[in-house]
Formats: C-alpha cells, structure tokens, sequence
C-alpha cells in the first residue's frame, strides 16, 4: 500500500488545482525523502474521463505512483459533532487514516464529525471547515490537514485564518465544508454542530 496520497478533483477533462497538489507533494516529499514526482506529468500520460465529476487518487512512496479515477458524488453533510483528541497528527496527507476513522466512529447520528485539538476547531473527517460572519470567511489557523482547496482560497483572499475555539463557532452565522473536491459555490451548509 502506498504511503502518501493526493485527491485530484478531475472535472470535465480537467483537474484542479495542480499547483497547490504539487506544492503539498513536494512538503511532503522532503520531509520523507520521497522523489518528487511530477503529478501534471504523471496525470497526462494516464486515460482520464472527459466527463462528468471524477475523484483522482494520486497515490506514492519510494516505491512509485499509483493512480486511481473514480466518478463521485457530493455527500450531503448537514450535522457534526464535536469530538476531542489532543494528541492527532495529520500534517502530511496519507492513506492511513485509522486515528481519523476511529473519531469519525463517535459521530453517533451525526453526518460527520468536527476535531479539536487544544480547545481548538481543526477540520471535519474529510473536509477543512470554513464559517462566515455574514461577511468574511473564516478558517481555522491550525487545521489538521492544510488542505489544497483552503490553501487557494486564502491565496485568493476569499479565506481568513484565525484561532476558532468551541465557544467561537455560535458566533458565526454560517458553517461549511471544503475538500479538493468541494468547493465553496457547492454550498455544503452545517445546519447543526453537537
């Protein structure tokens, strides 16, 4: 099983946001002494759909690259709850997710769950989280995963960071989710946080 993974959002022929996927590869190739393999390369040598909505999985190690084309769907998500752990790391995108699956198992009858780290909101199970005051969008300074959707959108000005602690959240009049997936016109509203 490869180590390292990258979720490329293929729409239509076209995939999504190359750059910041090959800027968190390239962290995360440094960090583990990995090559530093070239995703755009690597993705036009493949036969990819041309249509529809489709969920690239760009998998590596020392070992190579595997690449994976599944068309998806957006899950609706409207309830989160709120689940502690202190101790989670998730800085580098991997394909071991057992620490993340065994705090999404205390969702109850929530759709997903909200992570805090320190008195601190981080990200959902799959997504990071952005909250409007009716205004700006907000996200929070320490996510588990800087992810590459997030990462744009601040880069753009659409996103601010700032520490989000648990009292915070009621403050804010609207929550969401964001993936390389889900983008924020995709309007994947929480109606509820428990």
């Amino acid at each position: 099983m490869y180590r390292f993974i990258e979720t490329i959002k293929l729409k239509d022929g076209i995939f999504y946001n190359l750059t910041y996927h090959q800027n968190r590869l390239s962290r995360t190739s440094l960090k583990y002494s990995l090559p530093n393999y070239n995703i755009a390369q690597w993705l036009q040598a493949q036969s990819f759909p041309l249509e529809g909505l489709v969920k690239t999985r760009f998998l590596y190690d020392k070992k190579g690259v595997e690449i994976q084309f599944h068309p998806y769907e957006i899950k609706k998500i409207e309830s989160l709850k709120l689940v502690e752990d202190n101790s989670i790391d998730y800085t580098y995108k991997r394909t071991n997710r057992s620490t993340l699956k065994a705090l999404f198992e205390k969702r109850e009858d929530c759709d997903d769950i909200l992570i805090v780290k320190d008195g601190w909101v981080t990200d959902s199970y799959y997504a990071n989280v952005i909250l409007s005051d009716g205004d700006q969008w907000f996200t929070p300074h320490q996510p588990l995963l800087e992810g590459t959707k997030r990462q744009q959108l601040i880069n753009l000005g659409v996103l601010h960071t700032m520490p989000i602690g648990v009292k915070d959240i009621a403050r804010f009049q609207r929550v969401q989710l964001i993936n390389a997936m889900i983008d924020i016109e995709d309007q994947l509203v929480i109606s509820s946080i428990q």
